[in-house]
């Protein structure tokens, strides 16, 4: 306690005595503690640059064709050998907006993306937004039933999974009226009710965060000129994240579309960064320990300027090793899909500590406790967001947009405020230190995850009486999802292989848990609620190795690789890897290490539909490149959340 904090604490004090003794009939909880000039300090301190937004701030539809005109021939957007000017880009989506107008494209209308990642991925979502209506990003790997529900819930004019031909449709651009509260896209997030919830994003929420990163982002002077800063898009478009290194696309510069089989190899990422000379990526803070271990931030291995991490608390092992770097920036960017790609952002120049930054402009951000008004310095509170990047709210969800997206009480008449669940505080510079959360969301390798939908879709189960789903960490940075269940009376449960082939066709692979523990009954508290503390940890050891032993020389290499990767003693061949805890980043470890212990490509895939040793070994065979030496990755840095 400094002398300004111990001064602050008896203000406060004396003020709730006084309330207290001079009106002895005043509910405690509407005293105000905190004197009027520090409850204006407190609102006004989470204020961003304010500047107008109305109809005279470009879209982004009409940023990019203003940046067509000044660099028509400078490359645009790439994928593998393939790659397009600004004018080629242009045309391409010029014809396909006509094509997509024609069918009844329009503002207020959606148009489902299911484009694998590809230059037609990127024609078809620019097309979209130049014909006024909004997109529905989905993402091909998603299963079967949940893309079902996306498409019923939305309803999409039409859906595009490759490109129409549309030789003889106008070049030109379309002539469409688009308001900033038009949607822009339609994006699906873990949903607490069992069923994913689509946020409706605008047009005007989106540019905002584009100019904002002009002021934060793109501000050194060679990332001003046009064509200086090559971008790589990694994350799938149904992440919003994605837009981060699209924003440099429409300031001029080349995005880099990466294949899947790059951006989830750590490896084979780091290669394609220094061989293209990627200058700004945008990466989850467990990818991006991954690809520090292979070199990422080594003098004199790539040309990389920019880092940007968000989706989940970065630790301060990672965010020293960034701080420490001379010839790179990294940034800290947070908000939740109903904000808008940003809403705060932390540079390593800013301070020692990872934090969640300053807002960007047009924004406001609040530490409230639970009657909505602001904490003091140094308090827990939960923080809500405000200003020009929130979502319109949730489709066919008007209760639940009701509950998140309430009255502004520090705003002008009519403006709204989102309740993020995210517990910070304020320290005493003004810098917002995240603390955890207030709810059951829960932030996994950069996904947001509601427990609740998975502990639906598993609960639905006739065989399953009771389930409970938590996120462990019993070795620092290894998050991993793990399920307890309680079989019903006289059934019997899966084994937990096909449990996990169950879910699979309901969840994407990030949703579905790493272990299965069966239980008698949960443990509960005093007052009768789960005590998640006594959860038992999932022994993982007991089935590792008690199989039968490699009996070739690259079965006894992957043996010891799926021991490494999933922090035990001995694995046998034929133990599976999902059983014994791993998960979808253990996957991409695993087969970088196999390729640079091996000299052989592996896909994701492959281990997932092979992911045993003895299974995963064939491939291994058939994919088998000229040996190269063996690669020790750097160990990796000391994390802490």
């Amino acid at each position: 306690f400094d002398p300004a904090t111990a001064e602050r604490i008896t203000t406060y004090l004396t003020r709730l005595l006084t309330t207290a003794a001079t009106h002895p009939d005043t509910p405690l909880h509407t005293i105000e503690m905190v004197p009027e000039t520090e409850l204006l300090r407190l609102t006004g301190l989470g204020t961003g640059i304010s500047t107008p937004l109305g109809t005279q701030v470009p879209l982004l539809a009409q940023v990019f064709e203003e940046q067509v005109r000044r660099t028509p021939e400078a490359p645009a957007v790439t994928f593998e050998d393939v790659t397009l000017t600004f004018a080629e880009l242009n045309e391409r989506a010029n014809r396909l907006a006509h094509y997509l107008i024609g069918r009844g494209a329009a503002p207020e209308r959606t148009v489902a993306l299911n484009v694998p990642r590809s230059v037609d991925m990127i024609v078809g979502l620019m097309a979209t937004l130049k014909s006024g209506a909004g997109y529905l990003p989905i993402d091909p790997d998603y299963p079967a039933d949940r893309i079902a529900y996306m498409l019923a819930e939305t309803e999409p004019l039409l859906t595009l999974t490759e490109l129409p031909d549309t030789t003889g449709l106008p070049s030109g651009n379309p002539e469409v009226t688009v308001h900033h509260d038009h949607p822009v896209y339609t994006i699906y997030t873990s949903g607490s009710t069992g069923r994913p919830k689509g946020v409706v994003v605008t047009h005007g929420s989106l540019a905002n965060v584009f100019h904002s990163h002009q002021d934060y982002l793109h501000t050194r002077e060679h990332h001003r000129q046009p064509g200086q800063v090559n971008s790589a898009m990694i994350a799938s478009i149904s992440f919003d994240a994605s837009w981060d290194p699209m924003m440099w696309l429409f300031s001029g510069h080349q995005l880099h579309v990466l294949s899947t089989d790059v951006a989830r190899n750590a490896k084979r990422l780091v290669d394609y960064i220094a061989d293209k000379s990627v200058h700004f990526i945008d990466v989850t803070p467990s990818y991006f320990a991954e690809l520090v271990e292979y070199g990422l931030l080594e003098e004199g291995r790539t040309e990389l300027s920019m880092v940007m991490v968000g989706g989940e608390a970065i630790g301060e092992g990672l965010w020293r090793e960034l701080r420490d770097n001379p010839r790179v920036c990294g940034c800290n960017y947070y908000a939740p899909s109903e904000c808008t790609v940003d809403s705060l952002g932390h540079h390593t120049s800013d301070g020692a500590r990872p934090m969640l930054g300053s807002p960007l402009r047009n924004t406001r951000v609040y530490v409230l406790d639970d009657l909505l008004c602001p904490v003091p310095g140094g308090v827990p509170g939960e923080l809500y967001v405000a200003g020009e990047g929130l979502a319109r709210g949730y489709v066919h969800q008007p209760g639940r947009t009701a509950e998140r997206f309430t009255a502004d009480p520090f705003g002008a008449p009519g403006a709204r405020m989102y309740r993020t669940g995210d517990l910070v505080r304020r320290n005493t510079d003004g810098t917002l230190e995240f603390l955890g959360r207030v709810d059951d969301q829960v932030k996994v390798r950069g996904f947001r995850i509601e427990l609740g939908e998975i502990e639906a879709a598993l609960g639905a189960h006739p065989a399953v009486a009771q389930c409970s789903v938590i996120v462990r960490e019993d070795r620092p940075g290894d998050r991993r999802l793990t399920a307890y269940v309680v079989p019903a009376e006289e059934a019997s449960l899966p084994h937990p292989e096909e449990q996990r082939s169950l879910l699979r066709q309901t969840l994407p692979d990030h949703m579905v848990p790493s272990a299965f523990v069966v239980m008698e009954r949960l443990p509960l508290t005093a007052n009768g609620k789960l005590d998640r503390k006594a959860l038992p940890v999932p022994d993982y050891a007991p089935a590792a190795g008690s199989g039968r032993g490699p009996r070739t020389p690259d079965e006894k290499v992957l043996c010891a690789l799926f021991a490494e990767v999933l922090g035990l003693e001995k694995v046998g061949i034929d133990d599976d890897f999902f059983e014994l805890g791993g998960h979808s980043l253990l996957a991409t470890r695993l087969v970088s290490r196999a390729r640079s212990r091996l000299g052989v490509e592996l896909s994701i895939r492959a281990l997932f539909d092979a992911p045993t040793v003895s299974g995963l070994a064939p491939h291994a065979a058939a994919t088998e490149a000229p040996r190269r030496p063996a690669l020790a990755p750097r160990r990796r840095p000391t994390t802490s959340r």
